[in-house]
């Protein structure tokens, strides 16, 4: 393979990589509900006849929903952003 192919490849392969990862930055949480929004609980595990059923004493409790969603500010930004765990310390004053 001569330099010229050589930088071709990549050159490719860097527009490559560019073009997946800019595929990401077009998608918005925000636009519409993500497809878990909808989601509904499944009737419980019915063992057939004859079976025993499986141990879910270390099964995963997912507990009810008592408090309902708090509403979005369009300041907040979308929830593709992650929201901030700690306010920025003040600068000290000289």
């Amino acid at each position: 393979m001569d330099s010229m192919s050589r930088s071709l490849s990549a050159a490719g392969v860097v527009l490559f990589a560019l073009a997946l990862t800019a595929c990401g930055t077009f998608k918005s949480s925000c636009a519409k509900p993500d497809d878990y929004a909808n989601a509904k609980d499944l009737a419980p595990l019915e063992v057939p006849a004859g079976l025993e059923a499986p141990d879910t004493r270390a099964a995963l409790k997912v507990p009810e929903l008592v408090d309902p969603e708090r509403a979005r500010v369009d300041d907040e930004g979308c929830i593709d952003h992650p929201p901030k765990f700690a306010e920025p310390k003040p600068a000290p004053q000289a």
